[in-house]
């Protein structure tokens, strides 16, 4: 059996902003680096054998911390990135709105079927965490931590419960939080979900 603690990374300024990250490079800000250093204390005296980390510097400044609490470097994984959202990345839900009308109401009910000029669909995002997880699962008797984004994490726990896609923002996903997720004969099971140390 193994473990997969998926960890989404810290709070930054564009998360206080309430924009769309995606794959824009925004660091933490003292809250992220407060959340990450309080997820370390919370792991401590857990055995975690890996982790890995979005290649984005709000997941790597997060991993760092995880990383020194264990001894072990964070290894980057490109498809571990937060879903691109394109020309839309920057702007609030609001201005969102505005540009496109019933984009939140879309967003909660059917997100599969929105586009994101110049970016990634839902489909795609499942796709890349599926074979991630493939891969993970893949390695036996490993536990590791995995340090990535709100939607990488939703299609994870998605995937793993067998959630239709539009199901997919049906739980809350709280920054700087833990999901851990158990692996077995090639199945997933979900232990617990956004626990906020």
């Amino acid at each position: 059996m193994g473990l997969i603690y998926l960890v989404r990374h810290g709070t930054t300024d564009w998360t206080l902003a309430g924009r769309l990250q995606g794959r824009t490079d925004i660091p933490l800000n003292s809250l992220g680096l407060e959340e990450a250093a309080r997820l370390a204390r919370y792991l401590a005296g857990r055995r975690i054998d890996r982790v890995f980390t979005s290649p984005l510097l709000r997941a790597r400044q997060t991993a760092q911390v995880l990383g020194m609490a264990f001894g072990l470097t964070p290894e980057v994984h490109p498809d571990l990135q937060e879903m691109c959202f394109g020309s839309l990345e920057g702007l609030t839900r609001g201005e969102l709105e505005a540009m496109i009308p019933g984009f939140r109401r879309r967003w909660q009910e059917d997100p599969y079927s929105l586009t994101f000029p110049g970016g990634e669909s839902f489909a795609e995002v499942d796709d890349r965490v599926q074979s991630h997880l493939r891969e993970l699962m893949g390695r036996g008797d490993v536990a590791t931590v995995v340090v990535t984004h709100g939607q990488v994490i939703r299609s994870g726990v998605r995937l793993s419960l067998g959630l239709p896609g539009k199901r997919r923002h049906c739980f809350a996903l709280s920054h700087g939080s833990l999901t851990l997720m158990e692996y077995a004969a090639g199945r997933l099971r979900l232990l617990s979900l956004n626990v906020s140390p």
